[in-house]
């Protein structure tokens, strides 16, 4: 029985000798996808030179870091306006296959993002950064509660966490990547490499579904040739009847696993659930709890402030005199910026894990708990975060300038987990995609949108002298006398972190107040009358 046993387990394993059905593999490639994502955010960032040269051969402008601004927000415009489509979506399909098809959208996006350098058009260019945000919405709306539901007790902050350093560390390395990539070979080659590195990844979510069947479908077949080899045994009297309900035991529970993890993923067709939500239903309910209203506004405001900060960071560097090469400029941000975000933000992570633990005493912490928890946490990182990156206007030599980007990064995005948890955690578990979603379309209206546009127009406003397209222009003197200006425009790209720290309080405060009164429980409960109030979303 020990040898079928394992023999049944060896066979359960997949392609590449991985048992799939374990959601730990399954999370170690949405990390990598996450990566790929953040990696194209950094792609623009890297090269604003050879993207300002695309703008002005092809744009009639004196001002091309706001088109270049522009330029960003078009991905996040297609993005927000997604992300509330398939936020809702998930009430009526499985999340894994949403995530396959926009993931498959969001290749053919980057391909077209290439192709534009060839069709020398800027309104080419905007359409498909926006078509590419499109397809990456649906990814980063059905995944953090996966991650949540699936983590397992007591690790759902670090494993958030882990997801999160894709941000900073793909966005980071995306910098460099495109500097290195625009400088030899051509910025549309930066686009058409990630697209390549994509593919293999859609056709693996494709295939989930294929995969799942064949594995229950296999395991089946082993069980019934275990119930029939033990009844011969039986029969010989080799086997006693505990050996007998033992096997058949654990062959059930190894096929209820694999069903289980393939309707956890893609498995079976997605029937039509007449009582779904509307988006208008969801969005009524999420907005009611003003908790969540507090987090989003706070997360909106610290998005701002660091895309600001990253999309002109290269820019930044140059202007203040530290460099006077675009690509060492790049690569030098975007190595600090990863270091930031490899270090801070899964500490963030785990710290909350630590501090739900040693509440609960080892045991898995409810999740008013939980919420607490988080709360406190990005409360206090942000505010720390938010005096040292104001301390940046002070700094006057590279190395100490660098050390506070580094030390004053790591402590904010050490809030990126505890942010999404706070968002889920404050909604009822219904609508917790939909939270994410709408948190996302806020944020980006509020922060990823304008910060970018009026971040180039302080800098082009503030610091004349550094307008240009080339290192000579970034490294001249006209550009050296304007120090003050860029100092200025970095003074209040950092200062907006001062809403997100207000706003972090006030929702610390709301939930300290609630628990007081014992009205936590309101959270998670919507007006039974309303269908929203039924179990409707789908099981994932």
């Amino acid at each position: 029985m020990g040898a079928d046993s394992d023999a049944g387990s060896e066979e359960s394993k997949g392609w590449f000798g991985v048992n799939w059905t374990n959601p730990n593999h399954y999370f170690k490639i949405l990390v990598a996808v996450n990566f790929l994502n953040y990696l194209d955010r950094g792609i623009i960032p890297g090269a604003t030179n050879e993207f300002n040269s695309f703008i002005t051969d092809n744009v009639d402008t004196d001002k091309p870091d706001v088109f270049l601004g522009l330029l960003q927000s078009s991905f996040i415009v297609g993005f927000s306006l997604a992300s509330i489509y398939f936020g809702n979506a998930v009430h009526t399909h499985r999340p894994f296959l949403l995530v396959s098809v926009g993931l498959s959208i969001w290749t053919v996006a980057v391909f077209l993002c290439g192709l534009a350098y060839y069709a020398e058009s800027y309104p080419f260019l905007a359409i498909a950064r926006m078509l590419s945000g499109v397809g990456e919405a649906s990814f980063q709306c059905s995944m953090p509660p996966w991650i949540t539901r699936y983590a397992g007790p007591g690790r759902g902050g670090t494993w958030l966490a882990i997801f999160y350093t894709a941000i900073p560390v793909g966005t980071a390395c995306g910098y460099a990547y495109s500097a290195g990539v625009a400088g030899s070979a051509g910025w549309q080659w930066a686009f058409w490499i990630e697209g390549m590195a994509m593919v293999p990844f859609c056709i693996f979510f494709y295939l989930t579904k294929h995969y799942f069947k064949r594995e229950c479908d296999m395991l089946k077949d082993d069980e019934e040739k275990r119930i029939a080899e033990s009844d011969n045994q039986s029969e010989a009297g080799s086997v006693t009847a505990a050996d007998l309900v033992s096997g058949q035991a654990q062959g059930e529970a190894q096929v209820s696993k694999v069903e289980a993890a393939g309707n956890a993923l893609d498995d079976g067709e997605d029937p039509v659930n007449d009582d779904a939500p509307s988006v208008w239903d969801e969005l009524c309910i999420v907005i009611k709890s003003p908790i969540y209203v507090l987090v989003t506004l706070g997360y909106a405001a610290q998005t701002g402030s660091l895309i600001g900060l990253s999309t002109f960071g290269s820019s930044f560097i140059m202007g203040l005199g530290f460099y006077d090469s675009e690509q060492d400029a790049s690569t030098m941000f975007g190595v600090v910026i990863s270091l930031a975000g490899i270090i801070g933000t899964p500490l963030g992570g785990i710290m909350m894990d630590k501090w739900n633990r040693s509440k609960m005493h080892g045991g898995d912490a409810p999740e008013s708990v939980r919420l607490g928890t988080a709360l406190t946490v990005i409360t206090c990182l942000a505010s720390v975060g938010c005096v040292l990156m104001c301390l940046l206007y002070l700094c006057h030599s590279l190395w100490l300038w660098m050390f506070v980007v580094c030390i004053g990064c790591g402590i904010v995005f050490g809030t990126s987990s505890g942010i999404n948890i706070a968002c889920m955690l404050s909604v009822h578990p219904n609508h917790r995609s939909f939270a994410i979603a709408f948190m996302t379309v806020v944020m980006h209206g509020l922060g990823d949108v304008p910060s970018p546009i009026i971040s180039g127009l302080l800098k082009d406003t503030w610091a004349p002298g550094c307008v240009g397209d080339d290192d000579e222009v970034a490294s001249s003197s006209d550009c050296r006398d304007d120090k003050e200006g860029i100092r200025l425009t970095m003074l209040v790209v950092t200062l907006w972190l001062v809403w997100t720290a207000l706003f972090f309080f006030a929702a610390l405060q709301l939930y300290l107040r609630s628990y007081k009164l014992g009205g936590l429980s309101s959270l998670h409960e919507d007006d039974p009358g309303s269908k929203v109030a039924q179990p409707l979303l789908k099981e994932i």
